[in-house]
Parts: structure tokens; C-alpha cells; sequence
């Protein structure tokens, strides 16, 4: 399959690492062995986030693997209304012509999302005020 052009792309143990190591660079402007150590990133039990391959390259970065439970979707439900509310916003409805459409999409929901989109259960606070109080309770 092509990979240029307007052809789809396949997701894969290998694209799938990307979005982890975008976010790993914006967060820490790093994707150095374990920049993520003391964090676990949630997964399901899809075979690209079970390959060796996948779970080797997260270990080295440092994420400590949580896996969702078979059959209870509920165990990765923040996710999911996560996935489902960047498509909504980001994605559906828009005439995209390329991947890098998609992925500027994205970055600027992202972008938003981080900055003014602001939760009851993390108090209304903006991220900044967010990341204070996290700082408090860890000392």
C-alpha cells in the first residue's frame, strides 16, 4: 500500500508509536530513554499495542503498560470519550485531503483542548492551575 498521496494509511505496531512519541516530545521535548519513567499509558489489548516491538519501545521510554480488562469497556472509557470527542471536533465533517490535514487537525485540537477546555473534576482550573495543585499534593 502507498504511503503518498491521498491514500489511507495503515495503523500498525509501528504508526502506532508515533502519536506516543509526538506527545512525549511536546510534554518533555524529549523522546530519550525513560523521559516517561513513573507514568503508564493505557492501552487495550489490540495486537499492535501487545507486539513486542510496541511494548519494547514504551518500556524504554519508561511507561509502565496499563492494560484495559477484556470485555469491560468501562476500564478504558476516559479514553474512549477522549478518542470520540478529538474526532468529533477535529476530524468529522471536514473535507481532509491528506495526512498532514489530519495531523495539523489535530495538533490544534490539541492545542485547545490543553489550554481552555476546562473539566468539573479537575475543578474548572486551567492546566496551569491544575499542574500547581499536583505539585502540592506530591510534596
Amino acid at each position: 500500500m502507498s504511503t503518498t498521496g491521498s491514500q489511507p494509511r495503515k495503523g500498525n505496531r509501528f504508526t502506532d508509536l508515533v502519536p506516543v512519541s509526538m506527545a512525549l516530545w511536546r510534554e518533555s521535548g524529549s523522546t530519550e530513554c525513560g523521559v516517561a519513567r513513573g507514568f503508564s499509558l493505557r492501552l487495550d489489548i489490540g495486537n499492535q499495542f501487545t507486539s513486542g516491538r510496541f511494548t519494547i519501545q514504551i518500556g524504554s521510554w519508561g511507561f509502565a503498560p496499563s492494560y484495559a480488562y477484556i470485555s469491560q469497556p468501562e476500564t478504558n472509557g476516559v479514553v474512549e470519550g477522549f478518542f470520540w470527542t478529538l474526532k468529533e471536533q477535529a476530524i468529522n465533517r471536514r473535507a481532509i485531503r491528506n495526512h498532514e490535514e489530519v495531523r495539523q487537525a489535530v495538533e490544534n485540537f490539541f492545542e485547545l483542548y490543553s489550554e481552555y477546555w476546562l473539566f468539573e473534576k479537575n475543578g474548572y482550573r486551567r492546566p496551569q492551575a491544575r499542574e500547581v495543585c499536583c505539585e502540592r499534593a506530591a510534596a
